[in-house]
């Protein structure tokens, strides 16, 4: 890496920096914690760009991981991410250890992926991506958050992705532009809000899903609401998918949601596959039928652009847990 930390801890910033890649550069900045608490990193007004330009080594803008019982916080304020190999920005929490990240006011772009985080073991991983400038040009995932296989019971990844006013999708891409998915054991409370989101591609714009590996148990609270959802052309996927697999439970809160898609195959599916448990929050629907309950609380739907899959279940509003940011 360019910039290299082990147990780095306190306070600490990188401000009005730019970090730039070289034919060696692997992570741009590497901070990884085991022990101990890195109470705050503030990444401030500094650029991370061009690891793409070293194909064999060149991996991450920025990243970070947290190990055994140690806890770290990291704010990116004002900051680019482009060029990037793998992640614009990447964080990982595991065994024990717990990682909040906040990514504010900031461009991902001409990344692999733009932000990716995930917990696993028995890890605990909050975030707040609010209200950035720019995700576009991504390969893969503008956003993923996610708990690993390994994710036990004792897991949580808890957090928001709101007001980010400009998700774009690659054109022509299969490529899904806001995941959440949760593997293995672990549980998940997540927001996934006032978000406006373009897809240039062919498939979805927010996928929020349980793990789909052999005996997988993940618990997710997943609130889908007030986002704007366009396209330039025709998706052949649905623009929302939210879907509870193997042994998963799924509670959803999908409302408010202006979705102004051409789709071959409709704009919100609500799955329930395998041996998963599924609900939908009732909002000002009056009926008890999950795809009225859909077709109800987001506009412009019509009955045959909305699906539900497997007989999930309406339920009261407050059913589903809001996300706490620390």
């Amino acid at each position: 890496s360019a910039m290299r930390f082990v147990n780095l801890l306190g306070t600490c910033r990188i401000d009005n920096s730019t970090l730039t890649s070289s034919n060696a550069a692997g992570h741009l900045v590497s901070v990884i914690v085991n022990a101990g608490d890195l109470t705050s990193l503030t990444l401030a007004n500094s650029d991370f760009q061009d690891t793409v330009t070293s194909p064999l080594s060149g991996l991450a803008g920025f990243r970070i991981n947290t190990e055994g019982a140690a806890t770290a916080s990291v704010t990116a304020m004002g900051c680019i991410f482009n060029n990037n190999w793998t992640r614009g920005f990447q964080g990982e929490a595991l065994d024990s250890s717990t990682l909040n990240v906040y990514a504010q006011t900031s461009t991902f772009s001409n990344n692999a992926q733009g932000i990716w985080l995930s917990a696993s073991d028995s890890a605990a991983l909050n975030f707040d991506i609010n209200n950035n400038t720019a995700f576009t040009d991504n390969d893969d995932e503008n956003i993923f958050v996610g708990a690993s296989s390994t994710a036990t019971a004792i897991s949580i990844v808890n957090g928001y992705i709101r007001n980010n006013s400009n998700i774009v999708g690659v054109s022509s891409s299969f490529t899904d532009l806001v995941v959440v998915e949760i593997e293995g054991a672990g549980g998940a409370n997540v927001e996934i809000s006032n978000n406006v989101i373009t897809q240039q591609g062919l498939t979805r714009c927010i996928a929020a899903m349980t793990g789909d590996n052999p005996g997988d148990s993940a618990s997710l609270h997943a609130r889908i609401l007030n986002n704007t959802i366009s396209a330039t052309g025709t998706v052949v996927s649905p623009p929302i998918l939210a879907a509870g697999n193997e042994f998963g439970t799924l509670c959803t809160k999908i409302e408010g949601n202006a979705i102004s898609i051409a789709s071959l195959v409709g704009h919100i599916f609500l799955e329930r596959n395998d041996a998963s448990t599924v609900t939908l929050e009732q909002g000002v629907s009056g009926s008890v039928d999950p795809g009225t309950v859909l077709d109800d609380n987001n506009d412009p739907t019509a009955a045959p652009d909305v699906f539900a899959f497997g007989s999930p279940s309406v339920v009261p509003n407050g059913s589903c847990t809001q996300p706490t940011i620390p």
